[in-house]
């Protein structure tokens, strides 16, 4: 999993966000878009065959992003004490 990301900032780290849309950007690296590309045939759809902006970037909507790091954070909540997504042992089975 890509140094920096922690439970505490999923929501933010590597995505761009205005107020009044209900859409977020999301950096292809995101652990939600690895997640999302993971499950794409319980989905139906794959984030990574998706137009994205600057060969990096990911639309997606808001309520998706929440869920996503809302199921990470729970996949992973039994190891509070690790300080990044990487250091989890089961961070490897969410990579691309």
């Amino acid at each position: 999993m890509q140094a920096g990301y922690t439970p505490a900032n999923l929501d933010t780290h590597n995505v761009l966000a205005a107020p009044n849309l209900t859409w977020v950007v999301v950096h292809k690296d995101h652990p939600a878009v690895a997640l999302l590309h993971h499950n794409a045939e319980m989905l139906g759809n794959d984030i990574r065959l998706q137009q994205s902006m600057d060969a990096e970037w990911y639309k997606i909507s808001k309520d998706v992003l929440t869920a996503a790091c809302q199921t990470l954070r729970g996949a992973l909540g039994a190891y509070p004490c690790a300080p990044e997504l990487g250091a989890y042992p089961c961070a490897p089975a969410l990579d691309p």
